[in-house]
């Protein structure tokens, strides 16, 4: 995928991350995307879950680019344009345009180094941020 391609839905990953959509009630980097958060533990149903993945799965723009959020069965599922399917870490290396090791470090809690409930939408942002930075075309002076 071209770099241009990678930034732009990279800093659209951004955005959907910063404004949730409204079925997403809980950031949490533990769930791809879970319906009847809470339940499982013994609690009130407070709405669905989803990590910064799940959530891009929940945007209408990439949704309609292949990229989906199954919150019945916690996982988020990238149909590529030849009709492979993936799921996971894979799903958002290929949806993004990134290696999986990239998909990896800012999908995944675990190299975020804290608890994942307590990643917040602009931790997992700051590092879309240096993720594009290191996507950039330079430009030539002429």
């Amino acid at each position: 995928m071209q770099n241009y391609v990678t930034v732009r839905r990279l800093n659209r990953l951004k955005t959907a991350i910063l404004n949730r959509p409204k079925i997403v009630k809980h950031f949490n980097m533990n769930y791809f995307a879970i319906e009847d958060f809470g339940a499982s533990k013994g609690t009130d149903f407070c709405g669905t879950a989803a990590c910064a993945l799940g959530t891009a799965g929940f945007t209408p723009y990439f949704r309609k680019l292949g990229l989906k959020s199954h919150p019945k069965h916690n996982c988020v599922e990238y149909v590529a344009p030849n009709g492979q399917r993936l799921s996971g870490f894979n799903a958002g290396a290929a949806f993004f345009g990134i290696e999986y090791y990239e998909s990896y470090h800012l999908f995944a809690p675990g190299p975020y180094g804290i608890p994942a409930y307590t990643i917040t939408p602009q931790m997992v942002a700051e590092r879309v941020d240096e993720l594009i930075a290191s996507y950039q075309i330079p430009t030539r002076n002429p």
